[in-house]
Formats: C-alpha cells, sequence, structure tokens
C-alpha cells in the first residue's frame, strides 16, 4: 500500500509538473493557463477519485498505475502539438476558448487516472479514515521526490517528453516489480532491464523532440529546439528568414529593419550624444546590427538565457562585441549596476498577456531602471498597438495603463504614435523640443534609417495623428501593479476582440461586482450548510475538506504568481515549489496522524493556515531576492501542513467508524475546493482585486470554517 501510494503521488506530480510546462509553452507562456489547467486537473482527478469511491475494487492499484503512466508521454506529446489541434499559424496565439478547453482536455486522461488511484491503494487498508490518510501521507512523499526530480532533470538533462517516458520506465518498473529484492534474481533482473530502458530514453531524446518540433512547425526548417530555465525556445528558417518562437510566440523575426530601428533610433532623437545604452532583450536580431553602425554607441543587452545565446552564434546570428548579461532584468539592476551609468534604456519584455512580462511594466520595477538611468536619460517601451490611423477602445485602455504606470516614476512620459505605438518616459524635460529638431537630429545620425526618418515621422508624428491620440486616452488610465497585474487581463481582452466568444468571457470578468458578491456569498451558503442538519459532524467534514482545498491551491498560485513577478522566473521552479507543497501536506498528514482521536486538530490547522497567510501578506515584499525561492517553499511547506493536518481532521469527521463508504467523496471534495481556487485566482480575482485582498479574504474564510467548526461541536 505505500509503494502504491509513493508512486501515485510520483506519477501524478511528476506528471502534472511535465504537462503544465508544455501547456504553457504552447499556449504562449501565459501563467493564467496555469490555473485553467490546474483546474481541468483537479476537477478530472475529483471525478476520478469520486467514481473509484463509487465502483471499489473495478481497477487494481497496479493496473492504473500502469495506465496512468503510459498515457503521460501521449498526454505530454498532445500538450507539444496543441497549436495544431486550433490549426493557427506558426506563433499566433490560440483564441482564449479554444486555448482553455485545450488545457482542460490535455490533464484530463492522468487526472482521472490519478484520482481512481486514490480510493484504489486506500482500499488495500482496512479501515477507511486510516487508509486515507495513509495513502494522503505517502502520496505526498511521492509528489515531492517527483518535483525534485523534474527539477533536475527537465531542460537540464532530457527534454520533457524524454522526462515523460522516462517516469514510464520508473513507475513501470516499481510497480510490476512486486515486492523483488535486488537479492534475487527477478529483482536485479528488472532493475538492469529499468536502466537499460532509461539509457534508450536519453538516446531517443533529440530525435524525439526534433519530430515533435518538426510536426508541430510544418514548413519550416527547425534549427534549434530546446528548454531554457525560463523557457521553451525554438529557432526557424525558412526562405532565408530567421525566426525565434519563445514559448509558441513569435519572440523575434531576422530581418526585420523597422522593429530594429523603433527599439533604438527613438531614445537618439531626445537623447542626441548618448553612449551607454541598456537593452532589457536580445539583440541580434537587428539592434546590434544597427548600433555597429553608430561608432560610439555602446548597447548592453541583458537576457537569462545563456543556452539561446549558443544556439544563436552557432548559427551566425550573434552579434558583434559582448553577448549578452545572463541575468534575470531583476537581479541586474539591483546588483552591481552604478547608479545613472546608462543615457538610454529600453524595454522588450515580450507579450504582457504573461505575468513575466507585465511585471518589468510595473511602477515597481520603473523605479529599479531610473536608479541606473542619468539625470536625462530617455527609457523607451515599443507596444504591440497599433493607432497608426484608428485609436481603438482596448488600444487606448491599455496604452492608458502603461503611460500611468511610466507616469508614476518618471515626469514626463509622451507616445508616439503608428503601427508600433512607442512610449518615451525621461525625468528631465526632453521631449520639449520642435519637430523639426528631432527630424534634424536622427538624419544627422552615421546610419541611414529607412523608417525612422524624417520622411515618415512627419506623417506620423503630424498634430492630427498626436492630438486624436491623446483625446482616445484622456481621463483613462490606472498603473498596473506586482500587487494587482491589471495589464495582463487588459491585453488579454485586446486580443479577445477578435473572437466574439472570448470577448464575452473577458468581459465578464472584468465585472467585479459579480465576483465580488458572489463568491463570499456561496462560500459562507457552503459553511452554514455544512453546520445545519441532523448529520451536521460528517457533512462538516466535507466542508472542511472544501475549505483546505481552495485555500490551499488558492494560496499556491498566489505563491506561483508572486514569485514569478517579483523574480522573474517560474519555469523551472514550479516543479520545485510544488514539491514543496506536496511534502508539506506529507508532513502534516504525518503529524496529525499521530495525533490521539480524541483530540482536536481542526483549531491549530487553521490556526497556522490563517497565520502563514498574514505572515506571506506582510512580509513577502520585504524579503531579500536571494532568499526569495527559499521563502517561498517554507510559505508553501507551511501552508500545506496545515492543510494536511485538516485533510485528517476532515477525515475523522467524515469516516468515524470502520463502516464501508465512499473513500473517494471527502479526496473528491477536497479537489472540488482546489479546483475553485486554481481557477479563480490567476485568471479572474488576482487582476481584479489584487495579492493583498485576496490574502485578507483567504483569512477570512479561514477564520469563517473555524466559526462553523465551533458551532457544529457545539450542537454535536
Amino acid at each position: 500500500m505505500n509503494r502504491s501510494a509513493f508512486l501515485l503521488g510520483f506519477v501524478a506530480t511528476g506528471g502534472q509538473t511535465l504537462l503544465l510546462r508544455e501547456l504553457v509553452s504552447s499556449l504562449g507562456g501565459s501563467e493564467l493557463f496555469i490555473g485553467s489547467a490546474l483546474f481541468g486537473w483537479l476537477a478530472a482527478v475529483a471525478a476520478g477519485a469520486w467514481a473509484g469511491g463509487r465502483w471499489p475494487g473495478r481497477l487494481r492499484a497496479a493496473l492504473l498505475l500502469v495506465l496512468a503512466s503510459l498515457v503521460l508521454p501521449l498526454c505530454v506529446a498532445a500538450a507539444r502539438l496543441a497549436p495544431l489541434a486550433y490549426g493557427v499559424a506558426v506563433g499566433e496565439a490560440i483564441p482564449l476558448v479554444p486555448a482553455l478547453t485545450i488545457s482542460f482536455l490535455v490533464m484530463a486522461p492522468l487526472g482521472v487516472l490519478s484520482g481512481w488511484l486514490f480510493p484504489a491503494v486506500a482500499g488495500e487498508h482496512g479501515a477507511p479514515a486510516d487508509g486515507i490518510v495513509r495513502v494522503y501521507l505517502f502520496e505526498g512523499i511521492g509528489a515531492f521526490a517527483a518535483g525534485l526530480a523534474v527539477v533536475l532533470a527537465a531542460g537540464t538533462v532530457l527534454s520533457t517528453p524524454a522526462v515523460a517516458l522516462a517516469l514510464v520506465v520508473i513507475v513501470m518498473a516499481a510497480a510490476l516489480g512486486g515486492g523483488a529484492s535486488m537479492r534475487t534474481v527477478r529483482g536485479a533482473g528488472a532493475v538492469l532491464a529499468a536502466v537499460s530502458l532509461l539509457a534508450a530514453v536519453a538516446a531517443l531524446d533529440h530525435p524525439l523532440n526534433r519530430a515533435l518540433e518538426a510536426a508541430k512547425y510544418a514548413g519550416y526548417a527547425v534549427a534549434a529546439s530546446f528548454d531554457t530555465p525560463y523557457s521553451h525556445q525554438a529557432l526557424l528558417l525558412r526562405d532565408g528568414a530567421w525566426v525565434l518562437l519563445t514559448d509558441n510566440a513569435v519572440e523575434a523575426t531576422r530581418p526585420d529593419a523597422a522593429a530594429a530601428e523603433s527599439h533604438l533610433l527613438p531614445v537618439l532623437a531626445y537623447r542626441p550624444g548618448a553612449r551607454e545604452v541598456l537593452f532589457i532583450g536580445r539583440t541580434e536580431f537587428g539592434v546590434s546590427a544597427l548600433a555597429r553602425q553608430l561608432p560610439d554607441l555602446t548597447v548592453t543587452s541583458v537576457d537569462p538565457r545563456a543556452r539561446l545565446t549558443a544556439a544563436l552564434a552557432e548559427h551566425g546570428l550573434a552579434g558583434e562585441g559582448d553577448p549578452p548579461v545572463h541575468e534575470l532584468p531583476r537581479r541586474f539592476i539591483a546588483g552591481g549596476t552604478g547608479r545613472g551609468e546608462f543615457d538610454a534604456i529600453v524595454l522588450d519584455p515580450g507579450d504582457p498577456s504573461t505575468y513575466r512580462a507585465a511585471g518589468l511594466l510595473t511602477p515597481q520595477f520603473l523605479g529599479q531602471l531610473r536608479r541606473v538611468l542619468n539625470d536625462s536619460g530617455v527609457v523607451l517601451l515599443a507596444t504591440a498597438y497599433d493607432t497608426d490611423r484608428f485609436v481603438g477602445r482596448r488600444e487606448a485602455e491599455l496604452l492608458a495603463t502603461l503611460r500611468a504606470s511610466f507616469a508614476q516614476v518618471f515626469a514626463h512620459v509622451i507616445l508616439w504614435p503608428g503601427e508600433q505605438t512607442l512610449l518615451l518616459a525621461s525625468d528631465a524635460a526632453v521631449f520639449d523640443v520642435p519637430l523639426d529638431t528631432v527630424f534634424a537630429r536622427l538624419d544627422s545620425l552615421p546610419c541611414r534609417p529607412l523608417w525612422v526618418n524624417s520622411s515618415y515621422l512627419f506623417d506620423r508624428l503630424s498634430p492630427l495623428r498626436t492630438e486624436r491620440l491623446e483625446a482616445a486616452l484622456a481621463g483613462q488610465g490606472a498603473p498596473t501593479t506586482i500587487d494587482r497585474p491589471a495589464l495582463t487581463l487588459e491585453h488579454i481582452g485586446f486580443r479577445a476582440e477578435r473572437h466574439p466568444v472570448d470577448a464575452a468571457i473577458v468581459g465578464l470578468t472584468g465585472s467585479p461586482a459579480w465576483w465580488a458578491v458572489g463568491v463570499p456569498a456561496a462560500l459562507v451558503g457552503l459553511i452554514v450548510w455544512g453546520a445545519a442538519g441532523r448529520r451536521a459532524g460528517r457533512r462538516y467534514g466535507l466542508v472542511l475538506y472544501f475549505v483546505a482545498g481552495a485555500v490551499s491551491l488558492a494560496a499556491e498560485q498566489l505563491a506561483f504568481y508572486v514569485y514569478q513577478s517579483r523574480a522573474g522566473s517560474l519555469y523551472s521552479e514550479i516543479a520545485l515549489l510544488i514539491g514543496a507543497f506536496m511534502l508539506g501536506l506529507a508532513v502534516g498528514t504525518w503529524y496529525a496522524a499521530r495525533q490521539p482521536q480524541q483530540r482536536g486538530l481542526i483549531w491549530p490547522s487553521l490556526s497556522t493556515l490563517a497565520l502563514a497567510l498574514a505572515i506571506y501578506l506582510t512580509l513577502t515584499g520585504r524579503i531579500d531576492p536571494s532568499a526569495f525561492l527559499l521563502y517561498h517553499m517554507l510559505f508553501l511547506f507551511v501552508a500545506a501542513a496545515a492543510t494536511g493536518s485538516l485533510f485528517v481532521a476532515a477525515t475523522r469527521r467524515c469516516y468515524p467508524s470502520a463502516a464501508e463508504a465512499n473513500r473517494g467523496l471527502g479526496y473528491a471534495c477536497e479537489l472540488a475546493g482546489s479546483s475553485l481556487g486554481a481557477l479563480l485566482v490567476p485568471t479572474v480575482l488576482l487582476p481584479l482585486l489584487g495579492v493583498p485582498a485576496i490574502l485578507i479574504g483567504l483569512i477570512g474564510l479561514v477564520g469563517l470554517a473555524g466559526v462553523g467548526a465551533a458551532i457544529v461541536d457545539r450542537r454535536t
């Protein structure tokens, strides 16, 4: 039983983290789909747990483990090839509703099998409560081992599909090996076969990965495909043109003279004589070549993806001069960079539909940038919003949000209308110059720009266009912040305008009144329902399951977001954070299971959970960046330990005797709460309410659950 429960946690959490990596990569890198994918996963696990408890003994644990391990690589391949299902062009974003559907469907098969495994393994023990607690304990230990294995192997030793195959080998060898010892011929043979198969998986890694990419990007030559600790990269070639895809979204193309000029030359129009330019992003796709035509200019590029630099150099795409500084922008700015060192800073953060990119456009990060910018320096952001002929409602909202964010830090902010609207900011009044002066400065440059020159800018910066843009933005705009990342949801709404169903869904999430009243009212109603009636004791156990799942998964999603936005990465760390969470569940379950039946577990569990949330609310902004990963692992561990203890308390309420019962029902209720927390927090509540408000609401929910428990205890 213990081995089966361990393997359940190993294959479920290992598969979950691998699928999350592939799904987020295929769906443009947006962390919003972590929430929707986890919702699909947890709903599927809940359905499987309920079905397994409803029809016990139909499928044995060993058979379910084999099926789960075989399904995993198929689901990983489906996640990699997901864009083919909708038929979008290479690098084009999948619309919201199909993307949500894909994230649900890809997670469902393994989720159902994992859920069915829980009551199947728990059924190997006589007493329902003891069996459920023991499975929960060893599942958490196996989950931590899986998270650690994925962190160490995925993207460093093997690709994600190859790690999925390696999990198949390990789980099947352990599940089918029975109790064979290494001292027996059977045991030694099983280990030797497993090692041989793992060696074969390693040998097939590169061909398998390239075959999947070739199918995904039909019509292009796949020059390179690999993971970095931050994203999945693909470098494609067709008809002499290079395309760099980051998480299935086009990051850059070569040649693209217009993009290179837009990213570099406008700052020289307002900061003539600039010598030192900081570029947050990649310069190999045109900026470095343009900078070489300006002999007095030095461009320092900052991008953490060292493996991408090596791949570009291998194909002759690296720019001359120094390679990028391989460091996260936040760490670079907060590190040894001198105050006032740069004359200009160019931001190329990527698609703001990801929290990682949007975090570089918040006043918090812009304030750090101002420290390294000299007094008359200029910051440039080239946006993806077209205001050349018409300023749409969504474009106006987004540009107003960006301008408000920059205006919180810089005294002067201007916009250049055009097919790619530019935002420029400075603390000095460098923009108060006639257009003739701007044109003259650009025409005097040693290079001969094709797009950013007086001929084109005369029309682009005409009073008609600039005044129309200003009129569209008038009276709008609140800054996007780390605590409340409104920019991401606004950008998703901008993309959704082309699809009526997507626009309707995004419009619903933008209505705070319904969510602000409906969700708390439903939760209060649930607690009242659990505390009422003659069967309040067992019924309130189901409520505690639900609350434990909802609060813990909401806290986990918040931790993912805060870590991503403040540290700048999540792609590789997510497995470690999930592993710490699952280890906390195991430790909390182990501790609570050792306590006497009559000892109260509800109050210590709820108090610890509320205290962890309160500490996280108070201290997160004060933690040193070097300790941020450890801090989040500790927070998730403690919150999960309290959840594990609460799980035991709920189990003892729901299963007071050894009578036969649906051993998957309580687990399914916990997963139902978890799925709700996973879906609502990153996709709806975070952009609408912000981190502090959600944490306060979670603390209130925990307190309300405690009040309900006190009422039930008095009545029973």
